[in-house]
């Protein structure tokens, strides 16, 4: 092989290690995003409202693994008053945005006899980026309002 032509085979694989580099650097960069978390504010509230979890995993009963909408299991702590629903909803957005004052999320039980409670996790700090309300049946009757607010 002449010097030519392993000059050109050295430089061919030089730009395609090159190339290969930048694919790299923008499909990291692609994946890492931004730093506020897991999808716009409608789809982690629908997807946290409209998911079911386990009266254990819940915080409820240690030995029971009946399943159940969070929606439910929410309202129901709420109206127990037992702090379940606080430590799940905190625990689930701090995972998801584990930024110091990176979320607030309000929810309002209003039950079928038109008594509220509400409940709020979350210290958002600034202003809001992103921010979305919606209402939840509860199977035993009445609804939530949900209102979170990214920052």
């Amino acid at each position: 092989m002449s010097k030519r032509g392993v000059t050109a085979v050295v430089d061919a694989m030089f730009f395609i290690l090159l190339i290969e580099m930048a694919v790299t650097v923008i499909a990291v960069a692609n994946t890492v995003g931004d730093e506020s978390g897991g999808g716009d504010a409608s789809e982690v509230c629908d997807a946290i409202m409209m998911s079911n979890i386990t009266l254990a995993d819940f915080g409820f009963d240690p030995g029971d693994k009946t399943v159940h909408p969070v929606a439910d299991m929410i309202a129901a702590s709420m109206v127990l008053e037992d702090g379940n629903a606080a430590d799940y909803l905190s625990k689930v957005l701090r995972q998801l945005y584990p930024r110091n004052g990176g979320y607030r999320m309000t929810v309002g039980l209003t039950d079928r006899e038109g008594g509220s409670r509400t409940l709020a996790v979350g210290n958002g700090n600034g202003d809001a980026e992103a921010e979305y309300s919606g209402a939840y049946a509860v199977t035993f009757g009445g609804k939530l309002d949900v209102r979170l607010e990214l920052y």
